[in-house]
């Protein structure tokens, strides 16, 4: 049981940084389209 939290919680962790990648991301995109 405790193993599956683990997982789960590392899954959320690596979705956390993918989006702030992409807001990242945006923002340059953003900054280059002005």
């Amino acid at each position: 049981m405790k193993e599956t939290i683990i997982l789960y919680f590392i899954n959320n962790l690596k979705y956390l940084f993918i989006g702030i990648r992409k807001k990242r991301k945006n923002k340059c995109t953003y900054i280059l389209m002005s």
